[in-house]
């Protein structure tokens, strides 16, 4: 059994993420109370109203409980009673809450059931947020209690007493922000402490320490409240000192960044539009590989295209088709692609669609008909080339031979697409 919860505001953002049926299976409002409305947004935006009365800023406290599968489904009285000691725990007892069910599969595909509680800090009596303090421990002696009573084994993390190593790997976790940062942009904290870990131990001064940083993507700015930020390609603020969380210790990180005073950084609106710039540069630098990569294949079959032939990879290909069913000889005619092209010195284009003619004979395209409507290679039907100088329908006489010319300069970088 897993207890996380944190103080927040942005009811709107909460409701939506706890309505989202397109991550879960199944979403179920339990219980609402302490409000008029009957959905979540309109809910939460009663507590906010109430909490405007006040100077809380973050008026609602979040609670997600996700219970060991493996040791059995709780029931629904199991989970209330787990909320209803939270509730004498954090002082909450009273207060407007909202209670929500996710079913969601895991990564093995198993439906996994998960509840969530949302409480208002305001207490409308008094107009003040209700004060809680330590509320991690708390969760922690609640979770405790809740197991012993009903025999369940905490997770190996939980059993951990030490408050070193319980700080520590807590730190290295997840929480809801950094969750939701990950859907945002794709990259998981885990990949991201990796990433600016590696620019810190690779590096040995502050400047050699910021370039490798920006190579990766993160850009150096004055946070608001911490000393040092780091603001990633989408904008996403980092807290430079928690990144670096069991690497460097702060006295080191300021000793290193001592060039980089807080007063001459950007501010953390200047770094965002850098990041979204820096973005742009390196699709638009995507792209542009693209194209060269591109554009550097199709040089290197160039020699080939100008002289009339195929392509490298229609090399094989075609001439495998020619061979077997495409070209029969015949006296002077020769048959390519089923399409009659007659020549005395044996030159033939492989383009079937194309008949360069001599300029005493001027023959519109309309003279060319393909019965057949087209079809694919190899099972055309052959092109009959009809013209009176030519003899109408029959085929053409020797003696007009030198009607058709098919060793025209150009012919094959006029190439159509096959």
């Amino acid at each position: 059994m897993i207890l996380k919860g944190n103080q927040r505001g942005g009811g709107q953002q909460m409701a939506a993420h706890l309505m989202n049926s397109f991550d879960n299976e199944r979403v179920e409002i339990a219980d609402l109370r302490g409000a008029i409305a009957d959905d979540l947004s309109g809910a939460f935006a009663e507590w906010a109203a109430e909490a405007r009365g006040t100077k809380c800023q973050k008026f609602l406290y979040s609670l997600s409980l996700n219970p060991d599968q493996a040791q059995g489904h709780l029931t629904r009285e199991q989970y209330l009673e787990l909320l209803e000691r939270t509730e004498r725990s954090l002082k909450l007892v009273g207060q407007p809450r909202a209670v929500v069910f996710h079913e969601k599969r895991d990564e093995h595909g198993v439906l996994r059931e998960h509840c969530h509680a949302v409480w208002s800090r305001i207490d409308t009596d008094k107009m003040k947020a209700v004060h809680i303090a330590h509320d991690r421990l708390k969760l922690r002696s609640v979770a405790r209690d809740f197991a012993r009573d009903h025999g369940l084994e905490l997770p190996d993390g939980m059993k951990k007493d030490s408050r070193r190593d319980r700080f520590n790997d807590r730190a290295k976790q997840e929480n809801l922000g950094e969750r939701q940062q990950k859907e945002r942009t794709g990259i998981s904290k885990e990949q991201r402490m990796a990433d600016i870990a590696t620019c810190w131990k690779e590096t040995g001064n502050g400047a050699a320490f910021v370039q490798a940083l920006e190579a990766k993507g993160y850009y150096l700015a004055r946070g608001d409240q911490r000393a040092f930020v780091v603001v990633d390609l989408h904008s996403e603020v980092h807290s430079l000192s928690r990144q670096l969380s069991g690497i460097a210790k702060s006295k080191e990180l300021k000793e290193r960044l001592a060039g980089y005073p807080l007063d001459k950084l950007p501010d953390v609106e200047s770094a965002q539009a850098w990041a979204k710039t820096g973005l742009l540069g390196r699709r638009r630098g995507g792209v542009e590989r693209d194209i060269h990569e591109f554009r550097g294949a199709r040089r290197a079959n160039r020699p080939t295209i100008d002289a009339g032939g195929f392509d490298a990879h229609e090399q094989p290909s075609v001439e495998a088709g020619i061979a077997g069913r495409n070209r029969a000889v015949a006296g002077d005619a020769v048959h390519i692609h089923h399409a009659i092209l007659v020549h005395p010195s044996g030159l033939v284009s492989r383009f079937s669609d194309i008949i360069v003619l001599d300029h005493s004979c001027q023959m519109p395209p309309s003279i060319l008909e393909n019965k057949a409507g087209g079809g694919a290679m190899g099972e055309q039907t052959p092109v009959a080339i009809r013209h009176p100088s030519l003899g109408g329908a029959d085929a053409p006489t020797p003696a007009q031979h030198h009607a058709l010319r098919l060793d025209q300069p150009g012919l094959g970088r006029n190439r159509p697409q096959q």
